[in-house]
């Protein structure tokens, strides 16, 4: 009898289709199947990601399936935790909006994604259910993440390696995707959002606990680089161009194996591809990195050589020979803009929100002015990176 955990509302017949798909057996007949949420709506387009398991019977064989369910909803229907609030409604509307809904839709009934260059992949598609202007259903492969949870710094490196030869194909010849529908100036449009921040950036750390996470001079470090963003951002436009996924972070980042007991880099998320420069792709993937804590702080600048040796091996193997001059300014001045700058509303705005605050002192014994004291060795990270773009701008 079917389990379901979690809604959408399946039925065996609507699994039929992408089962046999998945199976490659035409006349398999779904007999059971389980659902569980893998992610809920995550703020974005996504409404909920599912999982559903199940069996099904082909003459007398039975046959086990995997696959992964993702509901895109559509953007009237794109709930109160969104992130509307920060980004606003039309960010997801048109085809050339920042996050439009139906990118990773199109790009999947494209066959753009089915043929990903020297070792980059996405989960295969099994097919593409949409429901008018209310959702679409893309029924993704399961793809099983052998590697670690918490990534060493040196698998951090053969990620960037990876990564590297994805982007290089695209600068040695392979074509830029140009759809409309297609994520263009995505750095610039991103950052534009915080501006709202920076203009109440005085009133807003003028607070008794955000005073201690952004003290005077750090806050005039942040207050620089976006006084000098459109410079930065224009620099990066004279860069080589690639083909970027745009949000290449640890979560959306799998270490799938092969058939020869190898291991591919699978990517998940592709709401936001587009071109970008070069370096672009490894600066979200460490700046989320240290400013999540995913590595240890005492590790950061080890990790940023690490990526960017790792990143220009596959530049390098796939026959680009650019400046690495270049490629790290692509990558440290989009680590600044696209997380120290692009999270700081979401930071201050969790900062100020007091009602955490007892919880947080009770369970840890700790003041939340001293969890806030914390985040001022992150920020001067970002700040000595800062420091370092404007040395490269300046030989660029």
């Amino acid at each position: 009898m079917a389990s379901v955990s979690a809604q959408p509302p399946l039925t065996r017949t609507s699994l039929s289709t992408p089962v046999r798909r998945a199976t490659g057996r035409p006349t398999l007949d779904v007999v059971d199947f389980h659902c569980e949420t893998l992610k809920p709506g995550m703020g974005e387009a996504s409404s909920g990601v599912y999982h559903v398991t199940g069996t099904s019977h082909d003459d007398a064989t039975e046959v086990p399936w995997s696959l992964v369910l993702k509901v895109v909803a559509g953007p009237q229907h794109i709930g109160a935790a969104s992130l509307t609030h920060f980004y606003g409604d039309a960010v997801f509307a048109e085809p050339d909006s920042l996050l439009y809904w139906k990118r990773e839709v199109l790009a999947y009934q494209s066959g753009l994604l089915d043929d990903l260059p020297l070792g980059l992949r996405a989960p295969r598609c099994y097919g593409v259910e949409e429901h008018g202007d209310t959702d679409a259903w893309i029924w993704l492969e399961h793809l099983r993440d052998v590697s670690e949870p918490q990534w060493s710094l040196a698998r951090y490196g053969t990620v960037a390696e990876a990564l590297g030869r994805f982007n290089g194909a695209y600068l040695i010849g392979r074509s830029l995707p140009t759809a409309p529908w297609v994520a263009h100036d995505w750095l610039r449009r991103w950052v534009a959002r915080v501006a709202p921040t920076f203009a109440d950036l005085p009133q807003l750390l003028d607070h008794r606990v955000a005073r201690h996470a952004y003290p005077p001079d750090v806050a005039a470090g942040l207050q620089q680089i976006w006084d000098e963003r459109e410079v930065w951002l224009r620099a990066l436009d004279r860069l080589p161009q690639t083909f970027c996924h745009h949000d290449a972070w640890r979560r959306n980042l799998l270490l799938v194996a092969t058939p020869d007991g190898k291991e591919q880099l699978a990517t998940i998320d592709w709401a936001g591809l587009g071109p970008g420069p070069v370096g672009e792709e490894i600066g979200l993937l460490v700046g989320v990195a240290v400013l999540f804590g995913n590595v240890e702080l005492a590790d950061a600048d080890a990790l940023v050589e690490l990526v960017l040796e790792g990143y220009l091996a596959g530049l390098r193997g796939v026959g680009w020979t650019g400046d690495a001059r270049a490629v790290r300014f692509g990558y440290l001045a989009t680590m600044v803009l696209k997380t120290r700058i692009s999270y700081l509303p979401l930071s201050i705005g969790a900062i100020r929100d007091e009602t955490w605050y007892a919880a947080y002192q009770q369970e840890s014994g700790s003041t939340v002015e001293q969890l806030a004291e914390t985040l001022v060795p992150v920020s001067d990270f970002y700040l000595t990176r800062a420091a370092e773009v404007r040395t490269l701008l300046a030989h660029l």
